[in-house]
Protein backbone atom coordinates (compact mmCIF):
# COMPACT_ATOMS: atom_id res chain seq x y z
CA UNK A 1 0.00 0.00 0.00
CA UNK A 2 1.38 3.39 -0.96
CA UNK A 3 1.00 6.59 1.05
CA UNK A 4 -1.66 7.78 -1.39
CA UNK A 5 -3.73 4.67 -0.66
CA UNK A 6 -4.09 5.42 3.05
CA UNK A 7 -7.71 6.51 3.69
CA UNK A 8 -8.52 9.78 5.39
CA UNK A 9 -10.49 7.96 8.11
CA UNK A 10 -7.68 7.24 10.55
CA UNK A 11 -4.22 8.27 9.36
CA UNK A 12 -2.68 7.77 12.83
CA UNK A 13 -3.74 4.90 15.09
CA UNK A 14 -4.14 6.96 18.26
CA UNK A 15 -4.52 10.45 16.85
CA UNK A 16 -8.07 11.14 15.77
CA UNK A 17 -8.88 12.59 12.39
CA UNK A 18 -10.75 15.74 13.31
CA UNK A 19 -13.01 18.26 11.63
CA UNK A 20 -15.09 18.43 8.51
CA UNK A 21 -14.65 16.23 5.50
CA UNK A 22 -14.57 17.80 2.09
CA UNK A 23 -17.39 17.15 -0.34
CA UNK A 24 -15.69 14.31 -2.19
CA UNK A 25 -13.75 11.53 -0.50
CA UNK A 26 -10.05 11.59 -1.13
CA UNK A 27 -6.96 10.01 0.38
CA UNK A 28 -4.07 11.62 2.19
CA UNK A 29 -0.60 10.42 3.18
CA UNK A 30 0.19 9.11 6.61
CA UNK A 31 0.90 11.83 9.16
CA UNK A 32 -1.95 14.01 7.89
CA UNK A 33 -4.94 15.23 9.85
CA UNK A 34 -8.26 16.66 8.74
CA UNK A 35 -8.88 19.88 10.66
CA UNK A 36 -11.45 22.58 10.10
CA UNK A 37 -12.41 21.38 6.64
CA UNK A 38 -8.82 21.02 5.47
CA UNK A 39 -6.27 18.27 5.19
CA UNK A 40 -3.39 19.16 7.49
CA UNK A 41 0.07 17.69 8.02
CA UNK A 42 2.85 18.38 10.49
CA UNK A 43 6.07 17.20 8.89
CA UNK A 44 7.12 13.97 10.52
CA UNK A 45 5.59 10.60 11.25
CA UNK A 46 2.52 9.75 13.31
CA UNK A 47 3.12 9.59 17.04
CA UNK A 48 1.29 8.20 20.04
CA UNK A 49 0.11 11.65 21.05
CA UNK A 50 -3.19 12.88 22.40
CA UNK A 51 -6.34 12.83 20.25
CA UNK A 52 -6.58 15.38 17.45
CA UNK A 53 -9.40 17.14 19.27
CA UNK A 54 -7.17 18.10 22.20
CA UNK A 55 -5.62 21.54 21.77
CA UNK A 56 -1.91 20.91 22.17
CA UNK A 57 0.99 22.51 20.36
CA UNK A 58 0.89 24.35 17.02
CA UNK A 59 -1.86 23.45 14.60
CA UNK A 60 -3.99 24.63 11.74
CA UNK A 61 -7.57 25.08 12.93
CA UNK A 62 -9.18 26.02 9.60
CA UNK A 63 -8.84 27.31 6.09
CA UNK A 64 -11.78 29.55 5.21
CA UNK A 65 -12.65 30.41 1.61
CA UNK A 66 -14.91 33.41 1.10
CA UNK A 67 -17.04 32.67 -0.83
CA UNK A 68 -16.74 28.88 -0.50
CA UNK A 69 -17.62 28.28 -4.18
CA UNK A 70 -16.19 30.70 -6.73
CA UNK A 71 -17.56 31.88 -10.08
CA UNK A 72 -15.15 32.14 -12.98
CA UNK A 73 -15.46 35.94 -12.85
CA UNK A 74 -15.02 36.14 -9.06
CA UNK A 75 -12.08 36.74 -6.74
CA UNK A 76 -12.20 34.90 -3.41
CA UNK A 77 -9.96 34.99 -0.36
CA UNK A 78 -8.65 32.05 1.65
CA UNK A 79 -7.77 32.63 5.31
CA UNK A 80 -5.47 30.53 7.49
CA UNK A 81 -6.45 30.14 11.16
CA UNK A 82 -3.80 28.70 13.48
CA UNK A 83 -3.34 28.20 17.21
CA UNK A 84 -0.70 27.18 19.74
CA UNK A 85 -2.03 25.23 22.74
CA UNK A 86 -5.49 26.56 21.96
CA UNK A 87 -4.47 30.21 21.81
CA UNK A 88 -5.12 31.99 18.53
CA UNK A 89 -1.64 32.58 17.10
CA UNK A 90 -1.02 33.72 13.51
CA UNK A 91 1.54 31.69 11.59
CA UNK A 92 4.48 33.52 10.07
CA UNK A 93 5.04 34.00 6.35
CA UNK A 94 2.39 31.65 4.92
CA UNK A 95 3.16 30.51 1.37
CA UNK A 96 0.11 29.88 -0.80
CA UNK A 97 -0.26 28.10 -4.13
CA UNK A 98 -3.08 26.70 -6.26
CA UNK A 99 -2.67 23.25 -7.76
CA UNK A 100 -3.76 22.67 -11.36
CA UNK A 101 -7.17 20.98 -11.48
CA UNK A 102 -5.76 17.88 -13.19
CA UNK A 103 -3.38 17.22 -10.29
CA UNK A 104 -4.24 14.39 -7.89
CA UNK A 105 -3.00 15.85 -4.63
CA UNK A 106 -2.24 13.02 -2.25
CA UNK A 107 0.98 14.64 -1.03
CA UNK A 108 0.69 18.46 -1.21
CA UNK A 109 4.47 18.91 -1.46
CA UNK A 110 5.12 16.25 -4.08
CA UNK A 111 1.91 16.42 -6.11
CA UNK A 112 1.41 20.19 -6.29
CA UNK A 113 4.59 21.28 -8.03
CA UNK A 114 4.27 21.17 -11.82
CA UNK A 115 1.70 23.70 -12.97
CA UNK A 116 1.14 25.17 -9.51
CA UNK A 117 0.57 28.93 -9.34
CA UNK A 118 1.69 31.06 -6.40
CA UNK A 119 -1.16 33.08 -4.93
CA UNK A 120 -0.85 36.70 -3.94
CA UNK A 121 -1.50 37.74 -0.34
CA UNK A 122 -3.66 40.71 0.62
CA UNK A 123 -3.04 43.22 3.41
CA UNK A 124 -4.80 40.94 5.92
CA UNK A 125 -2.62 37.94 5.09
CA UNK A 126 -5.27 36.10 3.09
CA UNK A 127 -4.57 34.33 -0.19
CA UNK A 128 -6.17 36.00 -3.22
CA UNK A 129 -7.90 33.38 -5.37
CA UNK A 130 -8.64 34.95 -8.77
CA UNK A 131 -10.63 32.22 -10.50
CA UNK A 132 -10.52 33.81 -13.95
CA UNK A 133 -6.76 34.42 -13.88
CA UNK A 134 -6.07 30.87 -12.70
CA UNK A 135 -8.32 29.34 -15.34
CA UNK A 136 -6.66 31.40 -18.06
CA UNK A 137 -3.17 30.44 -16.89
CA UNK A 138 -4.06 26.75 -16.96
CA UNK A 139 -6.14 26.92 -20.12
CA UNK A 140 -9.14 25.51 -18.28
CA UNK A 141 -12.78 26.41 -18.98
CA UNK A 142 -15.35 25.45 -16.32
CA UNK A 143 -18.28 23.45 -17.71
CA UNK A 144 -21.50 25.39 -18.39
CA UNK A 145 -24.13 25.54 -15.68
CA UNK A 146 -26.42 22.47 -15.79
CA UNK A 147 -30.07 22.77 -16.73
CA UNK A 148 -31.00 20.99 -13.51
CA UNK A 149 -30.58 23.33 -10.52
CA UNK A 150 -29.51 20.34 -8.46
CA UNK A 151 -26.75 19.39 -10.87
CA UNK A 152 -23.12 20.35 -10.38
CA UNK A 153 -20.73 21.71 -12.98
CA UNK A 154 -17.56 22.77 -11.21
CA UNK A 155 -13.81 22.34 -11.39
CA UNK A 156 -12.06 21.43 -8.13
CA UNK A 157 -8.92 23.41 -7.32
CA UNK A 158 -6.73 22.47 -4.36
CA UNK A 159 -5.12 25.37 -2.51
CA UNK A 160 -2.00 24.52 -0.50
CA UNK A 161 -0.52 26.65 2.28
CA UNK A 162 2.76 26.13 4.10
CA UNK A 163 3.57 28.16 7.20
CA UNK A 164 5.83 28.18 10.24
CA UNK A 165 4.47 28.27 13.77
CA UNK A 166 6.20 27.67 17.12
CA UNK A 167 9.04 25.72 15.56
CA UNK A 168 6.80 23.54 13.40
CA UNK A 169 6.22 23.63 9.67
CA UNK A 170 2.52 23.29 8.93
CA UNK A 171 1.03 22.23 5.61
CA UNK A 172 -2.68 22.35 4.83
CA UNK A 173 -4.92 22.02 1.77
CA UNK A 174 -8.36 23.34 0.94
CA UNK A 175 -10.58 22.27 -1.95
CA UNK A 176 -12.21 25.23 -3.73
CA UNK A 177 -14.90 24.70 -6.37
CA UNK A 178 -14.90 26.95 -9.44
CA UNK A 179 -17.85 27.10 -11.83
CA UNK A 180 -19.11 29.15 -14.75
CA UNK A 181 -22.21 30.08 -12.75
CA UNK A 182 -22.12 28.17 -9.45
CA UNK A 183 -24.81 28.60 -6.81
CA UNK A 184 -24.01 31.31 -4.27
CA UNK A 185 -22.78 29.67 -1.08
CA UNK A 186 -22.10 31.04 2.38
CA UNK A 187 -20.02 30.04 5.37
CA UNK A 188 -22.15 28.81 8.30
CA UNK A 189 -22.29 31.10 11.34
CA UNK A 190 -22.59 30.00 14.97
CA UNK A 191 -24.55 32.60 16.92
CA UNK A 192 -24.40 31.14 20.44
CA UNK A 193 -22.36 28.61 22.39
CA UNK A 194 -24.29 27.05 25.27
CA UNK A 195 -22.62 25.29 28.20
CA UNK A 196 -24.81 23.77 30.88
CA UNK A 197 -27.85 25.19 29.09
CA UNK A 198 -26.63 28.79 29.31
CA UNK A 199 -25.08 30.99 26.60
CA UNK A 200 -21.40 31.65 27.37
CA UNK A 201 -18.96 34.32 26.29
CA UNK A 202 -15.27 34.72 26.93
CA UNK A 203 -14.48 34.53 30.63
CA UNK A 204 -17.64 32.63 31.59
CA UNK A 205 -17.08 30.87 34.92
CA UNK A 206 -17.68 27.10 35.06
CA UNK A 207 -17.24 24.70 38.01
CA UNK A 208 -14.08 22.62 38.27
CA UNK A 209 -14.53 18.91 37.65
CA UNK A 210 -18.05 19.26 36.27
CA UNK A 211 -19.44 17.59 33.16
CA UNK A 212 -21.80 19.96 31.38
CA UNK A 213 -23.90 19.86 28.23
CA UNK A 214 -22.34 21.62 25.22
CA UNK A 215 -24.32 22.73 22.18
CA UNK A 216 -24.66 25.66 19.77
CA UNK A 217 -27.16 27.77 17.85
CA UNK A 218 -26.62 28.49 14.16
CA UNK A 219 -27.81 31.43 12.07
CA UNK A 220 -30.33 29.93 9.66
CA UNK A 221 -29.77 32.74 7.18
CA UNK A 222 -26.14 31.60 6.89
CA UNK A 223 -27.18 28.14 5.65
CA UNK A 224 -27.43 27.24 1.97
CA UNK A 225 -30.38 25.57 0.31
CA UNK A 226 -29.58 22.07 -0.92
CA UNK A 227 -31.42 19.34 -2.80
CA UNK A 228 -32.91 16.26 -1.25
CA UNK A 229 -33.04 13.00 -3.20
CA UNK A 230 -34.75 13.28 -6.62
CA UNK A 231 -35.33 17.04 -6.24
CA UNK A 232 -34.83 19.27 -9.28
CA UNK A 233 -34.33 22.45 -7.26
CA UNK A 234 -32.92 23.17 -3.77
CA UNK A 235 -35.64 22.42 -1.25
CA UNK A 236 -34.10 22.24 2.24
CA UNK A 237 -31.41 23.91 4.33
CA UNK A 238 -28.09 22.12 4.57
CA UNK A 239 -26.84 20.23 7.60
CA UNK A 240 -23.79 21.51 9.51
CA UNK A 241 -21.07 19.58 11.28
CA UNK A 242 -19.34 21.37 14.16
CA UNK A 243 -15.98 20.03 15.30
CA UNK A 244 -15.12 20.48 18.96
CA UNK A 245 -11.64 21.24 20.31
CA UNK A 246 -10.96 21.69 24.03
CA UNK A 247 -7.77 22.67 25.85
CA UNK A 248 -6.63 23.35 29.38
CA UNK A 249 -7.35 19.79 30.48
CA UNK A 250 -10.98 19.78 29.32
CA UNK A 251 -12.36 17.03 27.08
CA UNK A 252 -15.50 16.35 25.07
CA UNK A 253 -17.20 12.97 24.74
CA UNK A 254 -17.22 13.24 20.95
CA UNK A 255 -15.18 15.16 18.39
CA UNK A 256 -18.16 16.79 16.68
CA UNK A 257 -21.85 17.56 16.83
CA UNK A 258 -24.36 17.65 14.00
CA UNK A 259 -26.93 20.35 13.21
CA UNK A 260 -29.77 19.01 11.08
CA UNK A 261 -32.90 20.45 9.54
CA UNK A 262 -36.01 19.07 11.24
CA UNK A 263 -39.48 20.38 10.31
CA UNK A 264 -38.31 23.91 9.61
CA UNK A 265 -35.83 24.18 12.48
CA UNK A 266 -32.07 23.66 12.74
CA UNK A 267 -31.60 21.23 15.63
CA UNK A 268 -28.14 20.80 17.17
CA UNK A 269 -26.94 17.75 19.03
CA UNK A 270 -25.71 18.08 22.61
CA UNK A 271 -22.34 16.73 23.69
CA UNK A 272 -20.69 16.42 27.10
CA UNK A 273 -17.88 18.81 28.09
CA UNK A 274 -15.83 17.56 31.06
CA UNK A 275 -13.87 20.28 32.85
CA UNK A 276 -10.55 19.82 34.69
CA UNK A 277 -10.41 19.56 38.47
CA UNK A 278 -7.97 22.43 38.81
CA UNK A 279 -8.75 26.14 38.26
CA UNK A 280 -7.57 27.80 35.09
CA UNK A 281 -8.54 28.82 31.59
CA UNK A 282 -10.09 26.37 29.12
CA UNK A 283 -9.91 27.35 25.44
CA UNK A 284 -12.82 25.98 23.43
CA UNK A 285 -12.87 26.04 19.63
CA UNK A 286 -15.86 25.17 17.47
CA UNK A 287 -15.25 24.78 13.73
CA UNK A 288 -18.45 24.66 11.69
CA UNK A 289 -18.37 23.00 8.27
CA UNK A 290 -21.02 22.39 5.62
CA UNK A 291 -21.25 20.15 2.53
CA UNK A 292 -20.59 23.07 0.16
CA UNK A 293 -17.11 23.81 1.51
CA UNK A 294 -18.25 26.46 3.98
CA UNK A 295 -16.23 26.84 7.19
CA UNK A 296 -16.30 29.19 10.18
CA UNK A 297 -14.50 29.34 13.51
CA UNK A 298 -16.00 30.28 16.90
CA UNK A 299 -13.89 30.52 20.05
CA UNK A 300 -14.61 30.79 23.75
CA UNK A 301 -12.31 30.88 26.77
CA UNK A 302 -13.96 29.46 29.90
CA UNK A 303 -12.73 30.16 33.42
CA UNK A 304 -12.67 27.08 35.66
CA UNK A 305 -13.09 27.86 39.36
Amino acid sequence: MTAADVPIVDPCPRRLTAAGATRRARTVPRGALLLGGVVVGLLGACSDGPPGTVLDGPRVMALIADPPTVGIDQVATVSLVTAVDGVLTPASSPRWRACPPWAVVADPVRDCADGAIELAVDAEGRAVFDAGALAAAWGVTPPPAPDDACGEAVVDVIVVVEADLAGARLIATKQVEVGAAPPARRNPVITRVLVGGEPVGDGAVVPAGATLDLTVDVARDSLDLVCTDDATSPDTLEDVRVFLYAGGGATTDDDDLEITEVEGASIAETKALTLPDTPGDVPLWLVATDPGGGVSVTRRTLRVE
